[in-house]
């Protein structure tokens, strides 16, 4: 029997995030097949996102536009909370509080809500020391882990019924895909060596240049098996017997003289030429690629991971679908990434049900807006 719906289908999420950990972790979810509910604040639009981020992390999302700081403009918000199971946003602090939003506001109004915050350093007892810290990559990895728990928390609301306030915060996130090195200094009393792309047990375990313009290619041994094929993919069997080279612990003691051997072999080749050969010989291998290249990788193409949308501003590229796969779902973009409240008439006819001259008087009010550049002081 084929199974026609996403997993998450029917679940709606208020996606209030103002920067990337919030809107990535919303569109993993929007993936999975919930509803998100995109909501932006009518200045929003005097200060743009690049061209490419609306593409990148509003896929799959519905967008409406609607003024958080006015009194009514709250009050539509609770209304689609209400309306909602999840409830997203990554301003940290006191900033939702002071807007009537906090979770204490929205757990009353809306019982069984999942909010889920992602604050840079966390909203209890933050240190002088987190001042000023910030991390270029931290919205990708975040986006990972809000949604992750957000299916944990919609799993634990389906048992029993009761909402969750979710804390995800960047800088302790992060830090925990370091905590082996910490673990290690805690047992030897020192800090790990610099390793770059090598590898603490493995050689060789490098990126290593080939004949292109600044053309790289990664290459990994695991074991003797591997190096041995390297050594004959590389034209030098008799490397395989050298005291040097014959074990790992060796080949680790002598891995500059052995990269160096390496990197003569691959600066004399094109990319995809030694790509084929390691491959051939059955050594891990994998080519460096550029932004441009990537859309272009035969494996990428053949899983059909990039999709092709159209955004008004941004206009016609591809973006990366789902990076997982369910047995008999296809996950897809479904929906292009949106204008700048192109779904308002879904959010305030259809789901709140409000009529023409209620639509007047909230955009005359500047609670709502749905031409760029609208802005609104109060």
């Amino acid at each position: 029997m084929s199974i026609r719906r996403l997993p998450l289908e029917g679940v709606r999420v208020l996606d209030l995030s103002a920067a990337a950990a919030g809107a990535l972790g919303a569109a993993l979810l929007a993936d999975m097949g919930a509803e998100v509910l995109k909501v932006a604040e009518p200045s929003a639009a005097s200060a743009p996102e690049p061209p490419a981020y609306p593409q990148h992390a509003d896929r799959n999302k519905y967008a409406c536009v609607i003024d958080a700081r006015h009194p009514q403009g709250r009050e539509l918000i609770l209304e689609l909370a209400r309306r909602s199971a999840v409830f997203v946003e990554d301003r940290g602090g006191d900033a939702m509080a002071e807007l009537g939003l906090g979770y204490e506001e929205l757990a009353a109004a809306c019982p069984g809500i999942i909010y889920v915050t992602s604050p840079v350093h966390g909203n209890e007892d933050p240190s002088e020391s987190s001042v000023g810290w910030a991390a270029s990559r931290a919205g990708s990895v975040m986006g990972t882990f809000l949604a992750g728990a957000v299916v944990a928390a919609l799993y634990h609301r389906y048992r029993t019924g009761r909402g969750q306030h979710i804390e995800v915060p960047q800088r302790e996130a992060l830090a925990s895909f370091i905590g082996e090195y910490v673990v290690a200094r805690g047992i030897t009393g020192a800090p790990p060596p610099r390793a770059g792309n090598r590898h603490p047990l493995w050689s060789p375990h490098g990126c290593y240049p080939t004949a292109e313009d600044d053309g790289w290619i990664v290459i990994a041994c695991r074991d003797d098996a591997e190096f041995h094929a390297l050594c004959r993919a590389i034209g030098a069997p008799h490397l395989a017997a050298d005291p040097r080279y014959a074990t790992a612990a060796a080949r680790k003691q002598d891995e500059d003289a052995l990269d160096a051997r390496i990197s003569a072999w691959t600066r004399a080749l094109a990319r995809e030429e030694v790509f084929a050969r390691c491959t051939a010989a059955g050594v891990p291998a994998a080519p460096v690629l550029s932004s441009t290249e990537l859309p272009r990788d035969p494996h990428l193409q053949a899983r059909g991971f990039w999709e092709p949308v159209s955004h008004a501003t941004a206009g016609h590229s591809l973006v990366e679908g789902p990076a997982w796969r369910v047995r008999r779902v296809e996950p897809h973009v479904r929906i292009p990434p949106p204008r700048f409240g192109e779904h308002n008439d879904y959010v305030f006819r259809t789901l709140l049900g409000l009529d023409d001259a209620r639509l007047v008087a909230l955009r005359e009010a500047g609670v709502i807006a749905e031409e760029p550049g609208f802005d609104v002081r109060h």
